[in-house]
């Protein structure tokens, strides 16, 4: 089986410089917890996940503003580009499913 007979094909993205609260909005409406992040170019720049949203709040920086800041103000004051994962693993649309689970096991995506 090949990766395009079960990839969607109808994809959301965010944008590099848009905010980690503009694409936290974006997940929560479409339930989704990753976005492929598009840099200016139109060129996939990173991923960015709920681990990465959750990682960012939790970092010591972060957390010691929470109380005084309010959650929505930290995500906003921080552009996807600064907390997404990258480089991207990616495959073709023609490759063989196997190939694509398999490097997703061994990157733990």
């Amino acid at each position: 089986m090949r990766v395009k007979e079960l990839m969607s094909r109808v994809v959301m993205t965010v944008g590099t410089e848009d905010s980690c609260r503009e694409a936290l909005t974006r997940m929560r409406e479409l339930k989704l917890r990753h976005l492929p992040v598009m840099d200016l170019r139109g060129k996939m720049a990173g991923m960015l996940t709920d681990r990465d949203l959750r990682h960012y709040l939790f970092d010591p920086a972060v957390m010691r503003q929470i109380g005084g800041t309010s959650v929505d103000s930290l995500l906003e004051s921080v552009s996807v580009r600064e907390i997404m994962s990258a480089p991207v693993v990616s495959v073709g649309p023609e490759e063989e499913m196997k190939t694509a689970v398999g490097l997703m096991r061994s990157r733990k995506v």
